[in-house]
C-alpha cells in the first residue's frame, strides 16, 4: 500500500510540473476514497464458490481544461482492493486479495456555475491487477496488465470559488476484450465494478 500511495503522489506532482507552464481556463487536483462491489459478474456467476467483499478504494486526479472547450481532460489514478473468500471441497476455505491500479485519461464535463453541480466522464487506460491468497499451503499470486474502460457521474457541491466536495458513482470495466471470450476467463480480471467515491477537489487556476 505504501508503494502504491508513493507512485500516486509522483504521478500527481510530475503532471503539475508538465502542466504549470499551460495557458487553461481551469487547472484542478484533487483526492478521492471510497468502496464499492468489484467483480460482480463472477460474484454472481460463482455462486457460493467465491465470495468477494465490499472494495476499497483510493485516488488522485489531475485535470485540465482548455479554453472554452466543452469537455475537460482529467488524469485519474485509482487504486481498488478487494478481499475475498473461497470455497472448495470438503468445506475447504481459503482467503486472498485482489488489488488493482488503474491509470486513465477521462474526457470530463461538469457545470461549475452553481452552488451544487453535475457532470460525467468516460474513457479508458490501464489497469495492473495483482492476485493473491493469503494461506500457505494454498498460495498462489498473478499480475496481469489490461485495458479498462470507465464510465462516471458527477456530483459537485461548491466550498468556495477554488474548492468542491465531489460525489463520484463510477462503472469500471476490466478487459473488456476477454470477456466475451469465456475460454480467457480468470479469478479476477475481466469483469464490472460498481464504485462510489467522496473527493475533494482545489482550483490550481
Amino acid at each position: 500500500m505504501k508503494n502504491i500511495l508513493t507512485h500516486l503522489t509522483i504521478t500527481l506532482f510530475g503532471l503539475l510540473a508538465f502542466t504549470s507552464h499551460m495557458t487553461a481556463q481551469s487547472l484542478s487536483a484533487g483526492f478521492e476514497f471510497g468502496t464499492g462491489s468489484s467483480y460482480m459478474g463472477e460474484n454472481f456467476d460463482s455462486g457460493n464458490q467465491i465470495d468477494y467483499n465490499a472494495s476499497i478504494t483510493t485516488g488522485l486526479n489531475l485535470k485540465y481544461t482548455p479554453t472554452d472547450a466543452y469537455f475537460g481532460i482529467r488524469f485519474n489514478v485509482l487504486y481498488v482492493s478487494t478481499r475475498f473468500t473461497g470455497y472448495g471441497t470438503r468445506n475447504y476455505t481459503y482467503s486472498g486479495e485482489v488489488s488493482t491500479l488503474t491509470t486513465s485519461i477521462l474526457l470530463e464535463h461538469l457545470n461549475q456555475t452553481k452552488k451544487l453541480n453535475f457532470g460525467y466522464n468516460w474513457g479508458m487506460g490501464i489497469t495492473r491487477e495483482d492476485y493473491s491468497t493469503l494461506q500457505l499451503w494454498n498460495s498462489r499470486s498473478d499480475t496481469r496488465n489490461f485495458m479498462s474502460i470507465s464510465i462516471g457521474g458527477i456530483l459537485s457541491y461548491s466550498l468556495s470559488e477554488n474548492s468542491s466536495l465531489n460525489l463520484t458513482p463510477s462503472l469500471l470495466w476490466t478487459d473488456p476484450v476477454n470477456t466475451f471470450r469465456p475460454d480467457h476467463w480468470y479469478r479476477g480480471g475481466e469483469d464490472i465494478s460498481a464504485l462510489i467515491q467522496l473527493g475533494y477537489t482545489y482550483k490550481l487556476k
